[in-house]
């Protein structure tokens, strides 16, 4: 289930106020290196405020495979360079996941977590943080977190957002 900069190695190994350890997001790589091309809000409001609650059916299109996703989030589709697509959502157990192309027009990944994340209260969207695109969301003690494209074109861990996102 978006860095290029080295950001605070402690988040990295700390407990997140999501309620988990944080872990490398290399094993959920960008699908097509480290440009996207424009992100699209297909459900909730830009910074994720709103009703929260319940389970919805996710409005993934593009061939992805369906899932549900906790009403009143945003559900987010990342269009790759090289015409592929990755759907970023927050799930019914409050845990961030995605799903994205292999090729243009191809397959699909199944539904994977998006880095090491839970008790996830509000999100995600989509901000610029130190130069990358970034996906944040809100944390269960409010904090904000970020999970950004880096310069190989994989995810980072989750790192405790600057004051300014």
């Amino acid at each position: 289930m978006i860095k290029t900069r080295t950001l605070a190695t402690a988040a990295a190994t700390a407990l997140l106020a999501l309620g988990g350890a944080a872990t490398p997001a290399s094993a959920a790589p960008a699908p097509n290196g480290p440009t996207i091309a424009g992100v699209q809000t297909i459900t909730g409001s830009p910074d994720g405020a709103g009703a929260i609650g319940g389970s919805c059916p996710a409005p993934v299109g593009n061939g992805a495979p369906a899932a549900p996703y906790l009403c009143g989030t945003n559900v987010l589709r990342l269009d790759w360079t090289g015409g592929r697509f990755e759907y970023v959502l927050l799930g019914t157990d409050r845990r961030v996941w995605h799903t994205y192309q292999t090729t243009a027009n191809g397959p699909w990944t199944s539904w994977d977590l998006f880095g090491d994340s839970s008790d996830v209260q509000n999100g995600v969207w989509v901000k610029d943080v130190y130069g990358a695109p970034s996906v944040v969301v809100t944390g269960s003690l409010g904090g904000r977190w970020c999970n950004s494209l880096n310069s190989s074109g994989t995810w980072t861990n989750w790192y405790h957002c600057p004051p300014s996102v």
